[in-house]
């Protein structure tokens, strides 16, 4: 089984396990005027992948689970770059793969929704922007999902990335 890993500054992983987002892209390195037919997807549709998670957010304090994991394996006790997909409780299935510019993903709201970009209560939408994002310290607010997005997606792979509009590999999926 493979794992896939959402950016916990940006609270992704959290949105995931509550589940807030539905979707994710990835940034692939594909020439836009090479055929897609001959891309094969890191995650095909239909996979079950599990959500990486460092030990300690898995297990807890218990501290007893360590005893069981090789000197490498315990560097996941803190870093989820480390751990096993196996050792894992919590997975998604992919539901569907596509290529496509992150600009013409971001034009569909729906998109850009199930990335996690979240809507203000209606309590206080006369008050702020509707749409926001945690930026690992703060919300910022945004007037549409889009414009939320856009910054999301500059804060996690780059600042000015979304306006050179790369081929981004989109994928659906639920929570198990």
């Amino acid at each position: 089984m493979k794992k896939i890993m959402f950016n916990d500054r940006y609270n992704l992983t959290q949105l995931v396990l509550q589940r807030y987002k539905t979707r994710t892209v990835r940034i692939e390195n594909l020439e836009k005027n090479s055929p897609y037919e001959t891309f094969i997807p890191h995650y095909p549709a239909g996979e079950i992948v599990a959500i990486a998670q460092s030990y300690r957010d898995v297990f807890g304090p218990d501290e007893r689970f360590l005893l069981e994991l090789s000197e490498k394996e315990k560097k996941g006790w803190n870093n989820k770059m480390f751990v096993k997909a196996c050792h894992m409780p919590r997975h998604i299935m992919i539901h569907s793969v596509d290529i496509m510019p992150v600009q013409v993903y971001a034009t569909n709201e729906q998109n850009c929704l199930e990335e996690g970009i979240m809507g203000v209560p209606d309590e206080i939408k006369d008050l702020l922007p509707n749409y926001w994002h945690y930026d690992g310290e703060n919300a910022k607010y945004f007037y549409t999902p889009q414009q939320a997005f856009e910054s999301l997606f500059d804060s996690i792979v780059g600042k000015g990335v979304f306006d050179r509009n790369p081929l981004v590999v989109t994928y659906k999926f639920e929570l198990l």
